[in-house]
Parts: C-alpha cells; sequence; structure tokens
C-alpha cells in the first residue's frame, strides 16, 4: 500500500457512538463483521446488533461502548484499505481512540486489543459507584484558569476533580466525583466560561478515581504485546510516540488516570510535518476539533463508506 507522508489518521473514542454508526457499512459485512463478533464473543452480547437497534442507553455503558468503537474504528479502516487508500505517516486516538490507532498500525493484534479494552472498561465501570462521578465540558475558558479552579473545588469538597481531556484551548473536559464536578462548573462560570456542560458518560475517565483501577489493568497486559509496527502512534499521556513494548504498556496504564493532551497531540503532529487529519470512524468529532485547533489543517472525516470511497477514487 502506498504511504501519505503528509497525514495522519486519528480514531474517535468513547463519546462518538450512536445507533446506527456503521450503517454505511452494512453491504461490506463480509470484509468487517469479524471485528464485531470477536468483541460479541467476549462479552457474550451481538455487538453488531446492539450498535444497529440500541437502546442508545445501553450502547453508553462504558463496558459496551469501547469495545463497539473499536470494532467501528477499525471496521472504517478496513474499508480504507480495501478502497486503496494510503497509509499514514502518523496514527493517533482519541482515548479508546489510541487502541484502534494501534491495531491499525499493526502494533496490536486485535483480538488481544478487544480483549484488553473489555477489560478496561470493565475495570473503569467498577471503579466508581453508579452516580457518584461525572464529566463537563467546560468551554471558553483558560486552562490554566480552569486547573486552579478544579484545585479549589477538590480542597473545599474534599473530593476529586481534575481536568481529564484538553480538546481544544476553548474546550476542556472536566472528571471526577459529581458534587467536586458541579462546583467546578460553577465556578467555571462565575470566572466567565461561556458553557459548563454535563456529559452523558457512566464513569469520570482520566482522573485520579481511575488510579485503582489503572493498577488492576496493569495485571492484565502481558509483557510481549505490542510490536514494531510501520506507522508511529503518537500517544495521549504526553503527545509523544512510544517506542517498545514497556513504554506502551506503560502510557495505556496512566491513560486510565491522565489527562488525554490531544491540543498537544496536534501539534506534535504538525510539528513532524502532517498537514491533513483522516478521521476514521464514527461522527466528526476530532475533524473538528482539529479545525479549532489549528484551522490551515485539511481535516476529512471518513465517517461513512461513500467517504472514503470517495477519497479514494
Amino acid at each position: 500500500m502506498s504511504r501519505d507522508t503528509s497525514a495522519v489518521m486519528v480514531f474517535p473514542g468513547q463519546g462518538s457512538q450512536f445507533i446506527g454508526m456503521c450503517d454505511s457499512l452494512e453491504h461490506e459485512l463480509e470484509i468487517i463483521k469479524t471485528r464485531f463478533e470477536t468483541g460479541s464473543k467476549i462479552l457474550d452480547v451481538d455487538l453488531w446488533k446492539l450498535i444497529r437497534e440500541g437502546p442508545q442507553e445501553k450502547l453508553n455503558e462504558t463496558q459496551f461502548t469501547q469495545p463497539a468503537m473499536l470494532a467501528s474504528d477499525v471496521a472504517f479502516f478496513d474499508i480504507w484499505q480495501k478502497f486503496g487508500g494510503k497509509r499514514p505517516k502518523y496514527m493517533a486516538g482519541h482515548s479508546l481512540g489510541e487502541y484502534a490507532a494501534l491495531v491499525c498500525a499493526d502494533i496490536l493484534d486485535y483480538e488481544k486489543a478487544m480483549s484488553l479494552v473489555i477489560k478496561r472498561a470493565r475495570l473503569m465501570q467498577k471503579a466508581v459507584p453508579q452516580g457518584s462521578g461525572s464529566m463537563a465540558a467546560v468551554l471558553g475558558l483558560d486552562a490554566k484558569i480552569l486547573e486552579k479552579i478544579c484545585l479549589e473545588a477538590s480542597t473545599e469538597t474534599k473530593l476529586i476533580v481534575s481536568c481529564a481531556n484538553f480538546n481544544t484551548d476553548e474546550q476542556i473536559v472536566i472528571s471526577g466525583n459529581s458534587e467536586a464536578v458541579g462546583l467546578a462548573c460553577s465556578k467555571s462560570l462565575e470566572a466567565g466560561a461561556k458553557r459548563a456542560v454535563p456529559l452523558e458518560v457512566s464513569v469520570p475517565s482520566h482522573c485520579n478515581l481511575m488510579k485503582k483501577a489503572s493498577e488492576l489493568f496493569g495485571n492484565e497486559i502481558e509483557e510481549g504485546l505490542f510490536d514494531c509496527g510501520d506507522i508511529t502512534v503518537i500517544q495521549n499521556v504526553d503527545a509523544n510516540s512510544c517506542d517498545g513494548d514497556q513504554e506502551i504498556r506503560e502510557a495505556l496504564i496512566k491513560q486510565f488516570y491522565s489527562p488525554v493532551r490531544w491540543v498537544e497531540t496536534i501539534q506534535t503532529l504538525i510539528d513532524n510535518g502532517c498537514t491533513r487529519i483522516y478521521e476514521c470512524g464514527p461522527g466528526k468529532v476530532l475533524a473538528g476539533l482539529a479545525k479549532r485547533i489549528n484551522r490551515s489543517l485539511e481535516v476529512v472525516s471518513l465517517n461513512s463508506f461513500e467517504a472514503i470511497k470517495q477519497r479514494c477514487q
């Protein structure tokens, strides 16, 4: 397969799921069905039926969202490869999407990735009692101000809240105990934030409430799972590439409780000569974020069969 040395392919994670997200791929089911069957066998849940028929509430549960998104992201990449899409120089994934990036870069075996993702999701789901943790998107507030507000809210409530996703300079997600997140949202609005929007998630990801789950996950990742692929993957925890099995393992463990440094990730890619971003998977969340981070980027959403085929012509 030919290479596109100025391109990066990014994969969406939790939050991009919706009923019907792979409907456009149905007539290519022979190619992609094993992606969903792998997860379905481990979960004992028909993932293909779930993403087609719902209910949405079940799809939004972390234990189902994460394997469904992994299967979907990789399925879109399968179609991209079938029609001769060029392999990019770099890949990255937003949180969970990083597993799809590792698979598509030939660094991690898909079946092993699915097993890891299902373990990851279950540990995250069990880490915090239902309803006691939450996340919210804060719009229009400087990161340093928001970090200070989170510290104040944590101190006042004696609970946890911190910045979880640095999506753009104007959009930052916070995560933690529900009471502390609520207080941080109120303080953010008082400090001049345009909006503070609660997110419909079942777990508070990327904060210290996930520390214990990360330790348990560390026991699940075997040594020697990660190979040397032909594409460089930029990872979330520090916006750098990880070389070698041990470094990748450590980054994925830290990802549980560390913020997603998406702005820095995109900047790292730009610094390395990337001018074109393909979002591979359902929706177009990452495409929108990329344009807000740097308007000079060419951004393409590969979120349907038609979009992929048109780009490959």
